[in-house]
C-alpha cells in the first residue's frame, strides 16, 4: 500500500505517553499509543500502530482520513486529510487540513464510525505528579510536628527552670533560719548547743 500523505517537517517525536482511550458502544477496546511523532488513519493503510499506522474498517473511512502530530513542544494536533465524511472533535466537524490541538478529555470520532477515541496523557504522568504534591504535604506535615516537639522540649526546660529557682532558699529572714536548722541537724555538736542556750533562756524566764 503506497501512502501519499507526507508528515510534515516541524513534527517530532518527543519523551510523551499520550494515547488515545478507544470505545465502541459502551465496551473498552484497546488504546492506542501516541509515541511517535505521527499516527495516520485510513481505510487503505497498514494496520500497524508501531510504525504510525491504523486501519479502520469502515465504510465512511476514506483511504487516508486523518492523522494526529506532536511538534517539539510536545503539543499534540489532529488533523482531517480532506476525508470524504470528516473527522469530528467533540461532536463538531473539523475544517479539513487543519491542524487543531488536543486538550486532555478529547474526543474524536472518523466518519460516521461508532468508535470513539479519547485523548489523554498517560497515567504514569498523572501519578508522578500525584506523588510530588504528596512528597510535598509530607514534608510540610514532618516540619509542623518538628515545631510541635521542639516547642515541647522548649517548654519543659522553662518549667523545670522556674520549679529550681522557686526551690532555692531565699536570701530574706526566713531563707536564713531555714539555712540554721539545716545545719543543726547535719551538725549534732550545733544542734545540742542550741537546745541549751534555749534551756538557759526558759530557767532565766521562770526566775
Amino acid at each position: 500500500m503506497s501512502i501519499t500523505w507526507r508528515c510534515p517537517g516541524w513534527a517530532k517525536a518527543v519523551t510523551s505517553s499520550a494515547r488515545l482511550q478507544v470505545s465502541k458502544d459502551g465496551e473498552t477496546l484497546p488504546p492506542i499509543p501516541l509515541q511517535d511523532k505521527a499516527m495516520l488513519f485510513g481505510r487503505k493503510v497498514p494496520n500497524d500502530p508501531k510504525r504510525g499506522t491504523v486501519r479502520l474498517d469502515h465504510d465512511s473511512i476514506s483511504r487516508e482520513h486523518a492523522a494526529i502530530v506532536q511538534d517539539f513542544k510536545g503539543t499534540t494536533f489532529v488533523v482531517d486529510l480532506g476525508s470524504r465524511y470528516g473527522t469530528s472533535v467533540d461532536g463538531k466537524k473539523l475544517e479539513p487540513k487543519k491542524y487543531t490541538p488536543l486538550e486532555e478529555g478529547t474526543e474524536l470520532q472518523f466518519g460516521a464510525s461508532s468508535r470513539k477515541y479519547v485523548f489523554t496523557r498517560s497515567r504514569a504522568e498523572a501519578s508522578s505528579r500525584a506523588d510530588r504534591e504528596s512528597g510535598k504535604e509530607s514534608k510540610s506535615t514532618d516540619g509542623a510536628e518538628d515545631s510541635a516537639k521542639n516547642g515541647a522540649k522548649n517548654g519543659a526546660k522553662s518549667g523545670a527552670k522556674r520549679g529550681d529557682a522557686g526551690a532555692r532558699p531565699s536570701a530574706h529572714a526566713g531563707g536564713n533560719a531555714t539555712a540554721t536548722e539545716a545545719e543543726a541537724e547535719e551538725d549534732p555538736m550545733a544542734a545540742f548547743l542550741n537546745d541549751a542556750g534555749e534551756f538557759a533562756d526558759l530557767m532565766e524566764e521562770e526566775e
